[in-house]
């Protein structure tokens, strides 16, 4: 067993220069997947600064969207007094 941070496990047989081999492969397994969490942390920190840079833009249709809230309002009082006056 390798011990650090995490324990990689492996078994060991009775040759010593096949133990070698495997703590060998199990390095270089754990260099592949180190390479691979650092790449996946820069996309995910690029993804991050992508998003709030999106969130701080200004939403492109606002002025319809209170346009059309205002219609709902207006159109909500109409049926609230169509429904108290019947």
């Amino acid at each position: 067993m390798l011990k650090g941070a995490i324990s990689h496990r492996m078994e060991l047989v009775s040759d010593g220069v096949r133990n070698l081999m495997k703590i060998d492969a199990t390095l270089k397994d754990i260099d592949n997947k180190a390479e691979k969490i650092t790449v996946s942390l820069e996309e995910a920190k690029n993804q991050l600064k992508t998003a709030k840079e999106e969130v701080e833009k200004p939403f492109p249709k606002m002025e319809e969207l209170k346009s059309m809230e205002k219609r709902l309002n207006e159109l909500n009082r109409e049926l609230s007094l169509d429904t108290n006056s019947s």
